[in-house]
C-alpha cells in the first residue's frame, strides 16, 4: 500500500493518504507492542523509534486538515 501511495498521482493521494495512514497506525501498534515486551534495551529503543516515527506520519495529515 505504501508503494502505491508514493507513485500515486497528487489527486489520488488526497483518498489514499487516510488508508496509508491506517496502514502506519497498525504498524506503529505493532511496533511499540515489541518494544514494551522486549527485554534488550537496544531491540527496545529501536522498536520505539519506529513506532513514533510511524505515528509522526500518520499524524501529520491529520494536524495539516486542522490548520
Amino acid at each position: 500500500m505504501g508503494l502505491a501511495y508514493a507513485l500515486s498521482s497528487p489527486e489520488a493521494s488526497a483518498f489514499l493518504y487516510p488508508l496509508w495512514s491506517i496502514e502506519l497506525m497498525l504498524i506503529a501498534c505493532l511496533y511499540a507492542y515489541l518494544g514494551i515486551k522486549t527485554n534488550n534495551i537496544l531491540f527496545k529503543m529501536t522498536y520505539l523509534m519506529l513506532a513514533n516515527g510511524a505515528l509522526t506520519l500518520t499524524f501529520r495529515h491529520y494536524r495539516n486538515k486542522l490548520l
